[in-house]
């Protein structure tokens, strides 16, 4: 059964958020590919599936869902979604000087440790930045996107 338009509206929002968090991130070195990997249940679907067409400084998109707690070293971006029914999903263990960007859905479970938390808000997609977080994994966010953000850590 096809998700609702707004569903779908919400999915594609997301997607996009990922895609540009990204794009406006300054990363210390990266593989062949971007590994965008995904923990819990993402609903993004093919809004997701369709970021595999683009790339990151110059590297092609790949996306990987996650059955377990480990997370590849091939992972760039993880996101965290929610689990079924609104049950947070947890975080992996991950080691903290990994350039490895953290991006969850308000509401899981993450503890602080998220670089990018997103919420849907009166019918908008925010989101909030972790600095912290991301400096101690060696990452930096643009100028343009902290300016984007609800709160700045």
């Amino acid at each position: 059964m096809p998700a609702p338009a707004a569903d779908a509206n919400e999915a594609a929002l997301k997607a996009a958020f990922l895609y540009n968090f990204a794009l406006y991130t300054e990363w210390p070195g990266l593989g062949p590919a971007f590994e965008i990997c995904v923990v819990g249940r993402d609903g993004l679907g093919e809004a997701l599936d369709a970021l595999g067409s683009k790339a990151v400084a110059g590297r092609p998109i790949r996306i990987r869902r996650l059955a377990g707690t480990a997370v590849p070293e091939e992972c760039n971006l993880l996101f965290l979604a929610l689990a079924e029914a609104g049950e947070p999903a947890k975080l992996p263990a991950l080691r903290p000087s990994r350039p490895l960007l953290t991006v969850a859905e308000m509401g899981a479970d993450v503890t602080g440790k998220a670089m990018l938390q997103l919420a849907l808000e009166q019918g908008r997609l925010i989101f909030d930045a972790n600095q912290t977080a991301a400096h101690a994994a060696g990452l930096r966010f643009s100028a343009k996107l902290l300016r984007l953000a609800r709160s700045v850590e």
